[in-house]
């Protein structure tokens, strides 16, 4: 979900019409979740777990015990910056978030072990011109640590399916 317009944008909009400055004016993507009553009830208003300008969400994936998420996001919407992707963790519980992989390139697609422990992803490993080169798979504890990779000598480009 994107953040609402701000003010700024709405005002210039209003004065000048509507137009976008490229690599400036960037809708961030957050992570929201909702209570969805069975029998027709009313759905509950969203709750915000992540925001700001820090980062913009790209995958995400909830946890087996459904108590956190996994997420990869980037330090802006841009096109041009997926490089900076990282992956985080968010407890549903207090919205701390925490970031458990940063490594050069980007770091997407975060899949939780079934256990609930570990998390695969997909990695450029640090390669100066990944996307030149085959994406790689590894895994990660949970809470972080170093990422073991797991195809290291695989000569195709794999990739995770969630």
């Amino acid at each position: 979900m994107t953040d609402p317009e701000p003010q700024v944008l709405k005002d210039r909009k209003e004065k000048y019409g509507d137009y976008s400055v490229v690599h400036a004016d960037y809708q961030m993507m957050h992570l929201w979740t909702t209570e969805v009553p069975g029998g027709g009830a009313l759905v509950a208003e969203p709750k915000r777990l992540t925001d700001g300008d820090k980062f913009s969400v790209r995958e995400f994936s909830s946890s087996p015990d459904a108590t956190r998420i996994a997420f990869s996001a980037q330090r802006d919407a841009d096109l041009i910056s997926p490089e900076t992707a990282n992956l985080y963790v968010v407890t549903l519980s207090d919205g701390l978030v925490k970031k458990i992989v940063s490594t050069p390139g980007p770091d997407t697609n975060p899949q939780w072990s079934p256990n609930g422990k570990n998390i695969a992803f997909e990695t450029a490993a640090g390669a100066k011109y990944y996307y030149y080169t085959n994406m790689k798979i590894a895994v990660v504890a949970a809470e972080g640590g170093t990422p073991q990779i797991l195809t290291e000598t695989f000569d195709e480009d794999p990739g995770l399916i969630g």
